[in-house]
């Protein structure tokens, strides 16, 4: 089995000093039932900015190294 994933790179990566200074920090943890419904915002979902991931059928090896291929020459990694 192969996976290839193509990710977008993260901008700003935390360093360790943020990473260590994040577990400090207080967790404050509440109800939903306790939160009235004014205070709740949905800023709803988005799609990532990569195209989806490409699906190739193994049933066939031949075939799927030439799509596999192909896939790889079209995004200008080969």
């Amino acid at each position: 089995m192969l996976a290839v994933s193509a990710s977008r790179d993260e901008q700003n990566a935390p360093g360790m000093k943020e990473v260590l200074a994040a577990r400090k920090k207080p967790v404050e943890r509440l109800a939903l039932a306790l939160v009235p419904a004014a205070a709740v915002i949905s800023r709803g979902t988005r799609f990532p900015d990569t195209p989806p991931a490409r699906i190739i059928d193994g049933n066939d090896p031949v075939a799927a190294c030439e799509q596999l291929m192909a896939a790889l020459r079209t995004d200008g990694v080969l």
